[in-house]
């Protein structure tokens, strides 16, 4: 309302950005409530409060990592996990060489987004901005 714009087709462009946020984020809470009444008889909601322990996760972080690798039991050892992930160091090695890179980024994606953005949201906690502080928010 009190941006002005030299073209009306910009206030257009806007308005339908505005509108797909909108409808976006209508969609992802109808999405959270439906997994939140679904929660209590899923087999595997036992082993969501150990994994929402974890600071960085909450509830839909658990849902969709415990979604995407079903019953975590299957994997022998952490290390197939984490390859299972795409969290594993690529190598690189030519006769008694070796070389290790980045990570290989095979795998579930899924599952790995999520965990990167748990991770992220573990190294930086929400904060207030100074704006939301005037506001009383």
């Amino acid at each position: 309302e009190s941006l002005t714009f030299r073209h009306a087709w910009l206030r257009i462009v806007l308005q339908e950005y505005i509108d797909a946020v909108k409808i976006v984020g209508a969609r992802v809470a109808t999405i959270t409530d439906r997994m939140m009444k679904v929660l209590p008889q899923w087999s595997l909601a036992p082993l969501l409060d150990s994994l929402i322990a974890l600071r960085g996760i909450d509830k839909i972080s658990a849902m969709v990592l415990l979604g995407e690798l079903g019953d975590i039991s299957r994997f022998d050892s952490p290390k197939q996990l984490m390859a299972y992930l795409g969290l594993t160091p690529s190598e690189h090695g030519s006769g008694k060489r070796r070389r290790q890179g980045a990570v290989t980024l095979t795998g579930n994606s899924r599952a790995r987004r999520t965990l990167v953005e748990s991770a992220w949201s573990y190294r930086f906690r929400a904060r207030k901005t100074m704006h939301l502080k005037r506001k009383g928010g």
